[in-house]
């Protein structure tokens, strides 16, 4: 068979599985979360094929006031000549709660083309009759002189959650906003959601349409309704508050209680007018803790509960050939803002920029998804190479202590390309390869006596006759001598790119530089960093997975720089590391940052 056979019978049977998905017979039940004792409330039994048998549940602790009452629905749809059609029969229930407390409504079942299905268990909350709170809320006030009623607290109000109230530097919170209304509200107005000074603050959760569900406070139900849900991770250590939330609210009250003389009256409903009411949240306090002391050097900022894994995309290459090291850090935490795993590769090996995939979704428990990086690199020399283990700390909330991760060592064969010798490289060999230079023996032209005898002085045997092949002869040795020179500076891969750091951080300084002038905050720290640690790396001959503030430290001080520019450079490099999550800073300090990384810069190339 054909793959082109192979890759159509694939497609058929994905076909025919997503139909027969699509066709699976459901049976669902439909149920208010929360109920009063006096409340007669509604349970639906709902299946999407023709029942052949209904099978009902037994209600204990449940007053059964109607019910099963049977109905079917069908509709068709005609969409660009496309039809589609579906089908449901309900079984319907009146009931009314015995007393108070949670229970279960059992599960119904039917039989579908000889086939049984049943819906789910599901849990129902009983409270206290609501006679008496609705009683006190339909009461009118004498606030107006019009005999209009008033809004009370307990009818309408917002109310801001968060999972947890003290946290560490890093970890997640979930912050929820949410409106909650026993009285019918027409509208909303004046919208200011609250501010998060101090948080990396991410909207995940932000529904265009206001849709309301019963939920139970305090013993009371109301309708609810979710504005915003934020995830926070607080970027520095302290009390830090939450901001309150306002919202105006417009709720339409009644305005007399005198009966009506007309039915136009009613019709146009002159007994009610739209009252604004303005609500606010209470400001909230969180406690940011400090990590505790002793983080080991591979912690990346990771703050929750994560697993490692690496693998290669290859095992067995040819010299030259593209290899990538997969790293995959999965859990729940700030996975999102996690730095990449140390790890190391051989020195033959070339390495290239790292490719960041992300998949993460905000839950009620925080992010949770995998964040992978692609780091890709072409061996240049053949033999058995062993990669050392990945490492990986991180914070667990949970243990309350560190973690370190580390995945087994992987190895790769590399083997020689046509026209390459093999070498057997040991993969714990740690010195730069030495460069063998082949081919570089010139042979020059040898001259000899000429036979001729010296006759008349014709421009064949005159002194400029021979200067000119001498002196194109010493043209070519220079030329050849030059060749080499070059070479031999190509292949000093250590050298040019000391050679080319000052020339290299040039750019991207100057690319920085636009963006500090046209006003772009996180694109200009992130070319300025970029710049920096793009400079470091070339100058003082560093991999990026060992380019940490503490080795950049020890390199300068070994090299005789001073401790002021030490500290100098330091404290910019975290200064760009923390304006990628800081709110937006001044022009003023932007402009210094980028003069101060032009200062550090100059000082260490003169070193």
């Amino acid at each position: 068979m054909t793959s082109h056979m192979k890759k159509l019978l694939f497609v058929w049977m994905l076909v025919c599985s997503c139909i027969g998905l699509a066709a699976q017979p459901e049976f669902r039940i439909e149920v208010p979360s929360v109920v009063a004792v006096d409340e007669a409330f509604e349970v639906v039994f709902t299946a999407n094929e023709r029942v052949e048998s209904f099978e009902q549940p037994l209600f204990e602790n449940f007053d059964v006031l109607t019910g099963p009452v049977p109905g079917q629905m069908s509709r068709t749809q005609i969409i660009n000549g496309k039809r589609t059609q579906s089908f449901e029969m309900t079984y319907s229930y009146v009931l009314r709660a015995q007393k108070e407390g949670t229970f279960q409504i059992p599960s119904a079942s039917v039989v579908i083309d000889g086939k049984t299905y049943s819906s789910k268990s599901v849990e129902i909350k009983v409270v206290k009759s609501q006679r008496s709170t609705q009683a006190a809320a339909a009461t009118p006030s004498a606030s107006s002189a019009t005999g209009g009623e008033r809004i009370s607290e307990g009818d309408l109000f917002l109310k801001i959650d968060v999972n947890r109230r003290s946290v560490v530097i890093g970890e997640p919170l979930i912050v929820t906003l949410k409106l909650y209304t026993r009285r019918q509200v027409s509208g909303f107005e004046d919208a200011r959601f609250p501010s998060f000074d101090g948080f990396w603050s991410n909207e995940f959760d932000s529904p265009s349409n206001v849709s309301f569900s019963r939920e139970e406070v305090d013993g009371v139900i109301y309708d609810a309704a979710l504005l915003r849900r934020y995830m926070l991770i607080p970027q520095r250590t302290g009390s830090l508050k939450i901001d309150p939330a306002e919202l105006v609210c417009l709720v339409p009250v009644r305005t007399q209680n005198r009966r009506s003389n007309s039915i136009f009256d009613d019709f146009f409903d002159s007994g009610y007018r739209t009252v604004r009411k303005r609500l606010m949240t209470d400001p909230i306090a969180i406690t940011v803790n400090d990590l505790p002391a002793g983080a080991p050097a591979s912690f990346g900022g990771g703050v929750g509960s994560f697993k490692l894994e690496a693998s290669l995309s290859k095992q067995q290459v040819k010299a030259h050939e593209a290899v990538n090291l997969m790293i995959t850090v999965r859990g729940t935490g700030n996975i999102n803002l996690i730095n990449p795993p140390t790890y190391e590769l051989h020195p033959d090996f070339e390495v290239y920029d790292m490719k960041r995939i992300e998949n993460i979704s905000v839950g009620s428990a925080g992010p949770t998804g995998t964040r992978t990086f692609e780091v890709p690199f072409i061996p240049r020399s053949a033999g058995e190479y062993t990669i050392d283990p990945v490492r990986m700390s991180y914070y667990d909330t949970q243990r309350k202590s560190y973690v370190t991760l580390e995945t087994p060592p992987m190895s790769l064969q590399v083997e020689a390309t046509e026209g390459q010798p093999a070498a057997v490289v040991g993969g714990n060999f740690n010195r730069q390869s030495a460069v063998k230079n082949l081919g570089e023996d010139i042979r020059y032209i040898v001259t000899q006596t000429s036979a001729l005898r010296k006759g008349n002085q014709l421009f064949c045997g005159s002194g400029v006759f021979w200067m000119i092949p001498l002196l194109l002869l010493l043209l070519t040795g220079l030329v050849i001598w030059g060749l080499d020179k070059r070479i031999e500076r190509r292949q000093d891969v250590v050298g040019m790119r000391n050679r080319q750091a000052n020339k290299m951080a040039k750019a991207r300084l100057k690319l920085a530089h636009t963006f500090l002038g046209q006003q772009l905050y996180t694109a200009f720290y992130e070319e300025l960093h970029k710049a920096l640690v793009g400079y470091l790396s070339d100058k003082l001959i560093l991999p990026m997975s060992d380019l940490s503030r503490a080795r950049i430290r020890e390199v300068l001080l070994q090299r005789g720089a001073d401790q002021v520019l030490v500290d100098r450079l330091s404290a910019l490099l975290e200064a760009c590391e923390y304006a990628r999550y800081a709110p937006q800073s001044d022009a003023a300090q932007m402009q210094w940052h980028y003069q101060e990384a032009v200062a550090v810069i100059a000082m260490i190339e003169s070193l």
